[in-house]
């Protein structure tokens, strides 16, 4: 199956980051809407809506005791 160019849907995610120490938490959702789609004949296209949702876990075993300051252009 080629699809021809045209409207892929449309897509709309949510993030939140939350430092704890050592740990960095970032749970998400991300939302496709696919109606209308150039795709959608498809044999591999299913659904019209997809729900995505999960946690990302950072753990920052090692840093530095010396820091840096980033140069900023804001005043």
């Amino acid at each position: 199956y080629q699809a021809a160019s045209g409207y892929s849907g449309f897509q709309v995610a949510g993030v939140f980051t939350k430092r704890f120490n050592n740990f960095l938490v970032t749970p998400f959702v991300r939302y496709d809407y696919l109606e209308g789609v150039a795709y959608q004949n498809s044999p591999l296209f299913k659904n019209r809506h997809y729900t995505q949702f999960g946690v990302l876990l950072v753990w920052y075993f090692y840093q530095s005791d010396r820091r840096m300051e980033a140069p900023t252009i804001v005043k």
